[in-house]
């Protein structure tokens, strides 16, 4: 009934199908591929609220058929980089899944009298997936505002967070009962890796696929009003499957940063040819 653990399963379907390829298992792959756009077809009838534009959270059983006006990141943000929804529906929940200042909430809307949490909270490692999904569905303004609140987490905490309260961005908040993170955690590994992949994988697009490596930056307008003063971003020494690997992206000249949307590569250069 919980959209994010579809979406787990769907990825190891996704994943089944890959490996019964590979070994040259033709039926098994087959019969994984079915079930699997079976599983999506599932997801985008059952989970999606039209009138919302969202993927609920849940779903609940016949006792109750009414749908539940809640929603949460991840399962959302794997939803749409699995394809368990139409584009339309990919653009939609990405564009109006509710955002705070300081980054979009974990689980929308909150609990009441529910300490600080999955409740109340941003969580670097759920906003990095969101991130991804931002960048897979050209959404500029996702895509600037997730990396925003990753950077900003690090930066103020000198630490990669566990979590963070959603409305102070603070690695903890007072509220007597309800105070908390109740659980919280420096260098946490998984928001450690959030924020590798967020600058590797989402920003400098460097993704190993079958067979090599893929390189496909992704960069906003937005973006670029934060480096007014250089014409380079340079990621050096990046080690993809026992090579070195570095990216360097010329940016343009664009006084028109308030237009938003993000810029197409004019071209790609491999070792400057």
């Amino acid at each position: 009934k919980s959209l994010s653990t579809n979406a787990a399963h769907l990825a190891l379907l996704d994943l089944a199908a890959s490996l019964a390829e590979e070994t040259g298992d033709a039926a098994t792959a087959s019969t994984m591929k079915e079930r699997a756009q079976d599983l999506r077809d599932a997801i985008a009838a059952r989970f999606w609220l039209t009138e919302e534009g969202q993927l609920s959270t849940f779903i609940t059983t016949s006792l109750d058929p009414a749908p539940v006006r809640r929603y949460d990141l991840l399962g959302t943000s794997l939803a749409v980089l699995l394809d368990a929804a139409s584009p339309a529906q990919q653009e939609a929940a990405l564009a109006k899944y509710p955002t705070l200042p300081k980054g979009p909430p974990v689980v929308f809307p909150e609990q009441k009298e529910t300490p600080i949490y999955h409740n109340r909270a941003i969580w670097p490692f759920v906003t990095a997936y969101w991130v991804k999904a931002a960048k897979k569905v050209k959404n500029d303004r996702a895509f600037e505002r997730g990396i925003q609140s990753l950077v900003r987490g690090a930066a103020l905490n000198l630490s990669n967070m566990e979590n963070l309260e959603v409305v102070s961005g603070a690695p903890y908040v007072e509220d007597g009962p309800y105070s908390g993170p109740v659980v919280n955690s420096q260098r946490q590994i998984w928001s450690v890796a959030a924020y590798i992949g967020m600058v590797h994988g989402s920003l400098f697009g460097i993704t190993p696929e079958k067979g090599g490596v893929r390189v496909q930056p992704f960069f906003t307008r937005g973006l670029r009003a934060t480096f007014p003063n250089t014409t380079k971003l340079a990621l050096n020494d990046v080690t993809v499957r026992g090579h070195k690997l570095s990216v360097v992206l010329n940016l343009p000249e664009d006084p028109d940063v308030l237009a938003g949307g993000a810029y197409v590569i004019k071209a790609i250069r491999f070792n400057s040819v």
